[in-house]
């Protein structure tokens, strides 16, 4: 009996801890974009992935694909956004920052920097979504001051379109 209870514990546990977190899928992303960096930040706090174009070193990148979870973030989307503001804003007081869209799981925003003494120029587009097991960040941007509307409008396009997805079948969340 006593064999029997802790093979029972052993498999809950087993199946409990090989449950997926959630990620994000994001379209039109295809094999001209290679991971240059991939952080996890351990469990219960998340992890971070950055993209660079094929060929391009992610210290000295032009154009990143970024995805980040903030695993157990509690905070809105509005309110991820603000925090990331906050850090921003301490860094470099002149930073442009338009909020694009926004609903109840997502906000959708960009970010401008051109000559902060702190950090090069950059235009970043981001999108915040909401998932039940907490934040994920995605985001484009370019290492330079403005990038040309066509790219923003495609990127802020993708943007709009991903979804938070878990499991091995990647099915779309229903954020509760």
């Amino acid at each position: 009996m006593l064999t029997r209870a802790l093979l029972c514990l052993f498999l809950v546990t087993s199946v409990a801890c090989s449950t997926p977190l959630e990620t994000v899928r994001l379209p039109g992303v295809g094999p001209l974009w290679v991971v240059g960096d991939m952080q996890d930040f351990g469990k219960g706090k998340g992890t971070r992935a950055e993209y660079v174009p094929v060929g391009q070193p992610v210290g000295g990148w032009t154009r990143h694909i970024e995805i980040q979870f903030l695993e157990g973030s509690t905070l809105s989307p509005e309110e991820g956004m603000q925090a990331f503001r906050k850090q921003m804003v301490a860094t470099c007081p002149q930073v442009s920052w338009i909020i694009v869209d926004s609903d109840r799981r997502s906000i959708t925003y960009e970010w401008r920097l051109e000559d902060c003494n702190a950090r090069d120029d950059q235009h970043e587009l981001v999108r915040i979504l909401r998932g039940n097991d907490g934040l994920h960040l995605v985001s484009y941007g370019e290492m330079r001051a403005r990038m040309d509307l066509i790219t923003r409008d495609l990127w802020l396009d993708r943007l709009e379109a991903a979804v938070v997805i878990k499991g091995d079948d990647q099915d779309v969340v229903e954020v509760r």
